[in-house]
Parts: C-alpha cells; sequence; structure tokens
C-alpha cells in the first residue's frame, strides 16, 4: 500500500502480505504491515499511534508510538515510544537521538545520543531476560518425550497391522484408525517443536551479539538491562561501547 499523502488520527491501514509505504505525516492511527513499513518523515503517535511489521520499520522519526518490528527499527530520532524489535535498532543522522520511553531488541542498538542532561528516565532492554539456554533444554526433553510417545504408537500400529492379516476383526480396524489419528497428532506435534527449537537457536545467536553504541553521549537516567544484567547508567560517557560479560555490564 502506498500511501503518497498523509495519514491522519483514527485510521487503520493493514497490508496483509505487502509493505507500507506513506510519503507524508502520521498522527495517531495503526498500521499493519506483513512486510515492511516505511515512512518518508515521521510519527507523531500521540500515546496512540502503533506499527506492527513482520519486516523492518524506518521513518524519520517516532514519538509517542509503539511499534513492533520482527526485524530492524531505523530511524533519525525516537522520543518516548515503546518500541521492540527481533534484531537492530539503529538511530542515526542529523540528530540520532533516544529520549525517553523503553527501547527492546534481541541483537543491537546504534544512536548517536542516548538520554539527555535533564536525566529523562530512558530503558534500553537487549538481548533476552529468560535464560534460552534451559528453555532450549526444556523443549529438547519435550521432543525426546514426544518421540518416545510416536515410537510407541508405531510399534501398537504394528503389531494391529499383523493381526489384521491373520483375520479380519471390526474392533481392530477402530483402533488402527485411533491410533493413526494419534500417529498424526504426535508429527504434527514434533514437527511444531522442531520449529520452536530453530527459534530459540536463532534467538541464541542474536541474544550473544547483544550490544549498545554510542557514538556521541550516554546520560545518567538510562536504564540498561542485557540478557537479564542490570545496570543504571550514574556517569555520562561517550563514544562508547555497551556489552555484558557473565554478569557485569561494561562500558567501553
Amino acid at each position: 500500500i502506498h500511501i503518497r499523502g498523509n495519514v491522519l488520527t483514527g485510521v487503520v491501514v493493514a497490508s496483509a502480505k505487502g509493505d507500507v509505504i506513506v510519503d507524508g505525516y502520521v498522527e495517531a492511527c495503526q498500521i499493519y504491515a506483513g512486510g515492511s513499513v516505511v515512512m518518508k518523515n515521521g510519527m507523531q503517535g500521540n500515546g496512540k499511534g502503533k506499527i506492527i511489521a513482520g519486516g523492518s520499520v524506518s521513518g524519520k522519526f517516532f514519538e509517542r508510538v509503539t511499534i513492533e518490528s520482527g526485524m530492524d527499527v531505523h530511524a533519525n530520532a525516537i522520543m518516548n515510544s515503546d518500541i521492540t524489535a527481533v534484531q537492530d535498532i539503529v538511530v542515526s543522522g542529523k540528530f540520532g537521538i533516544i529520549i525517553g520511553g523503553c527501547i527492546r531488541t534481541q541483537r543491537q542498538v546504534t544512536a548517536t545520543i542516548i538520554g539527555n542532561m535533564s536525566e529523562v528516565k530512558t530503558i534500553l532492554q537487549v538481548g533476552s531476560d529468560v535464560d534460552l539456554y534451559a528453555t532450549l533444554l526444556a523443549n529438547e526433553k519435550d521432543q525426546k518425550d514426544l518421540k518416545k510417545e510416536y515410537d510407541k504408537i508405531n510399534a501398537v500400529m504394528k503389531k494391529v497391522d499383523e493381526a489384521l492379516q491373520a483375520g479380519e476383526n471390526r474392533q481392530l480396524e477402530m483402533q488402527k484408525r485411533k491410533l493413526l489419528r494419534g500417529k498424526i497428532e504426535k508429527e504434527t506435534q514434533l514437527t511444531e517443536n522442531l520449529k520452536k527449537n530453530k527459534k530459540i537457536m536463532d534467538q541464541i545467536a542474536r541474544c550473544s551479539q547483544a550490544k549498545i553504541k554510542v557514538q556521541k553521549a550516554l546520560y545518567p537516567g538510562t536504564s540498561i538491562m542485557m540478557n537479564g544484567v542490570k545496570a543504571v547508567i550514574s556517569d555520562e560517557a561517550y563514544d562508547a561501547v555497551i556489552t555484558v560479560k557473565g554478569n557485569v555490564i561494561e562500558i567501553s
């Protein structure tokens, strides 16, 4: 969907599979896209604006907006917004500033300035706040249990087939149909569990790269949580790279 003008308050724009492109300004509306959302200007959400995209989201500025991106978020300025991205959040250009609100991403945040001299409360959450390795182990245990149940059904079905070959039996036919339904159900569960396993492994790979890069200034009032480790910035930092090692957040 390509909108050549503005999108006003109260409007809902939805593209189930494609992108949404807006040339003009965007107010407190709701935008849903299976693909990416591209704004040639910015969005003043007034606390009610929302963007949900399967792909990336980009715009000059986002103020008081809620964003959920399946990939990256790119902007020149983010102010008092609630933004979640699966991969990276990059704030660059003339201002490159993040002030207020809450920023969440699994991989990296890059900005020119984070916070301000007035120490406006700004929250950055990078990586994961849960033990992904424990989640992976629990999921792998579920997979083994499902496989045992699947193998058990197959073994019983084999015996039923042998009995049916020896002589026709209506009760055995009914039992076989029931076992077949159970087998199909377990196959579906095994497939879904494998997809979940891959999703967790992909998340672990992204979270292992958790990092915040500040090209100019990082101000006090900024709260950082990185892979479950929390720190509150009390002193200004310049040209900083923030990472986590063990249970410690390091600023270099």
